[in-house]
């Protein structure tokens, strides 16, 4: 019986075989070695290093790049350097970056982070703000330290975002600060605000029951006056900042304050101790305290003679009779309850453990007692804090430099004040 004829004669069948061949196997290999090569080059590695360093606003450089899954790139041995200067602002380890669309994603992990840098990330984090050529962008760091003068502060489960929009960018940061539990974790959140003219950059800062110092508050972008550099605080910060003016309230506790750092004036260079301010509320505009409410509290210190005598005569305090002693006389506590305003401060001691109303005490017995109701104008705190009298204090320049900061009278008192 005969068979068909076979239709694929040899040649042709050579030709399907080398076809596949090439298309199976040989075109796939040369276009992964060719991927491989590409991604080796020097040259895409500038192009990655440019295109992340574009998003941050600041230079990145890297030991090696690898490329564990498509569009992610994990880079070694990463250092984060200040455009203009090249100054380095922070290492890390390893950093993976991935995009999703328009959204970039960083995952940093062993990130080193020098103190004395925070002013200059500050100032990215600013420029950041003001783009409007920015994409979505999520941060996610592990092992942070921030290395300062006095020590190391370890960060813990650091996450940060950047959200763009057409009405301001908005910027947010939590992370746990040394060993607090999740009831201590820090937030920080900056945003800029492009529907007010001009536009305004809004800080808040919440601690929850983290202490942290307040240089480093400072050196974050927040408007915080010098307070020493052992001052701490722990509580809640909003300011906000349009056309180089700021405005912001504060509440909480800050501890450890250099009271001679606060202000130049005698008469907080004439107290010593350990200071603890708790603030119940506070409120700053253009530079000038407009109202503040808390407890002021100074321990184990010494007053000096002459603002004990103006304590006395500017506001009504009574002074109990004490055998003679050497001054600048030593003290346990001295503690206040104040609140402040245009109309002026009232005061009320709050020594422990002695007679209500007692503002100064040494071995449990009151040295001061406030009036239920002491109250003084602005213009007497200001005399009790210097060391002028009557109408020098006022022209003096310690004075000056207080009434530019302290509320300012009510209409009625700075009639008063002119007469007096």
């Amino acid at each position: 019986m005969l068979r068909p004829p076979n239709r694929w004669h040899e040649h042709a069948r050579r030709c399907v075989c080398r076809v596949v061949f090439l298309a199976v196997c040989v075109l796939p290999t040369v276009a992964v070695c060719g991927w491989i090569v590409w991604h080796r080059q020097a040259g895409h590695h500038a192009a990655w290093q440019e295109r992340l360093g574009w998003r941050l606003g600041a230079r990145v450089s890297a030991a090696r790049v690898s490329y564990p899954l498509p569009d992610t790139s994990r880079w070694h041995d990463v250092t984060l350097a200040d455009m203009e200067t090249g100054e380095p602002l922070l290492q890390a380890a390893t950093v993976e970056a991935s995009s999703f669309g328009e959204t970039t994603t960083l995952i940093a992990r062993d990130v080193e982070v020098d103190a004395d840098r925070l002013p200059n990330l500050s100032q990215l984090l600013g420029g950041l703000l003001r783009r409007a050529d920015q994409g979505p962008l999520r941060i996610t760091a592990s092992n942070v330290r921030l290395r300062g003068t006095t020590g190391d502060f370890p960060l813990s489960e650091l996450v940060g975002s950047f959200t763009p929009s057409a009405t301001g960018n908005r910027a947010t940061l939590e992370f746990n600060w040394g060993k607090t539990t999740k009831s201590g974790q820090v937030r920080l959140a900056a945003s800029r605000n492009r529907q007010t003219s001009p536009p305004s950059t809004q800080l808040e800062l919440g601690t929850g029951e983290a202490v942290l110092p307040s240089r480093l508050i400072r050196d974050a972008g927040m408007p915080l006056a010098d307070l020493g550099g052992d001052a701490k605080f722990c509580g809640y910060y909003w300011a906000t900042e349009s056309a180089g003016r700021w405005q912001g309230e504060l509440a909480g506790q800050l501890t450890d304050v250099d009271l001679s750092r606060v202000a130049s004036v005698d008469g907080l260079n004439q107290l010593n101790g350990k200071v603890t301010l708790s603030v119940d509320r506070a409120r700053v505009s253009e530079g000038r305290l407009q109202e503040a409410a808390g407890e002021l509290s100074i321990t184990r210190g010494q007053i000096d003679k002459s603002l004990y005598v103006r304590l006395i005569t500017r506001s009504g305090c009574h002074a109990v009779p004490v055998t003679a002693v050497p001054w600048p006389m030593e003290y346990d506590e001295l503690a206040v309850r104040f609140d402040l305003d245009s109309s002026g401060m009232k005061l009320f001691g709050a020594c422990r453990d002695v007679p209500i109303g007692t503002l100064l005490a040494r071995d449990s017995q009151p040295l001061m007692i406030t009036p239920k109701t002491a109250a003084v104008s602005v213009a007497q705190f200001i005399e009790i804090l210097t060391p002028g009298h009557g109408g020098s204090a006022v022209a003096s320049r310690e004075a000056q430099s207080l009434a530019s900061v302290l509320p300012l009278p009510a209409a009625e008192d700075r009639q008063t004040a002119r007469r007096e």
